[in-house]
């Protein structure tokens, strides 16, 4: 278990080390204190597997997302034996559009409908 537990601290305490031979302005005696403390390894070496699994998990979905749509553009379809297929007419058409009711013309003020002409 301690051989495991030290082989699972190894990044924390190089993370630990790197913090301390280049501390941030004011924080060498900080650094100095997580350097030897094995608590301090531990959490930074499980955030280090912790981001190193999230960074995996997006490169395998994004991999696959890749995969999935060469697999799209390389499929083949393969169509109905019907009668507008085998005349070359499409299957889809596009959207339908439908026209629009007729309006009624308006009528000038004081013209009753059909005496235009009078």
């Amino acid at each position: 278990m301690n051989r495991f537990l030290t082989l699972y601290c190894l990044p924390g305490r190089l993370i630990a080390e790197y913090k301390y031979l280049w501390p941030k302005k004011g924080e060498l005696w900080v650094s100095d204190r997580r350097r030897s403390h094995g608590f301090v390894h531990f959490l930074y070496s499980t955030g280090f597997y912790l981001a190193a699994f999230v960074m995996l998990s997006l490169v395998m979905a994004a991999r696959e997302g890749q995969q999935r749509a060469r697999a799209a553009e390389t499929a083949t379809i393969t169509l109905p034996d019907s009668p507008a297929v085998q005349n070359g007419q499409p299957l889809y058409q596009g959207p339908a559009t439908f026209a629009s009711p007729p309006v009624a013309e308006a009528n000038p003020v004081g013209s009753v409908a059909g005496e235009e002409g009078k």
